[in-house]
């Protein structure tokens, strides 16, 4: 999914999450960067994903935001979205996405499950549902090599 699209699905959930343009944005060559930087998306938590006020990077890889108190990077060589410790090694925390666009594809799958969940009351099947939701982000991210980091961030553990 590319950015635009993005925030116009945003706008679409109940309630609407509205998300205003940049006056001077421009055309990146990774979505996750468009987002970033044309979009004023840094003041918006979609769970425990935030969204920095620009990209960082070096020759290597973006960042582009936090999870968890970790960060949100975009491989420059792979394309893959991970989420690595701030450590100087880079630890890999999780693999998220085979590309940017298949992440936002995945987040807007959650975006839609957590929205949906703020009406409903829990069922007793609510694990299923939340690992099913999990692996179709999974799916939708590139494979089920993506799933540990969905059920981490849908928090699909019994309490």
């Amino acid at each position: 999914m590319k950015a635009p699209e993005f925030i116009a699905n945003l706008k679409t959930l109940t309630p609407p999450i509205n998300v205003e343009k940049f006056d001077d944005a421009e055309n990146f060559n990774n979505e996750l960067v468009n987002l970033v930087m044309n979009y004023d998306i840094s003041e918006v938590d979609f769970g425990d994903i935030g969204f920095a006020n620009e990209v960082l990077g070096d020759e290597e890889s973006y960042e582009v935001g936090m999870f968890e108190e970790k960060y949100i990077i975009i491989d420059r060589k792979t394309g893959e979205v991970r989420i690595e410790d701030d450590d100087d090694e880079g630890t890999i925390i999780f693999s998220c996405a085979e590309s940017s666009e298949k992440f936002i594809d995945a987040l807007w799958i959650a975006v839609k499950y957590f929205s949906k969940q703020l009406d409903e009351e829990l069922t007793d099947n609510w694990l299923d549902e939340c690992e099913a939701v999990a692996k179709q982000c999974a799916e939708a991210a590139g494979s089920e090599d993506y799933f540990p980091f969905y059920q981490d961030f849908l928090n699909c553990y019994e309490n």
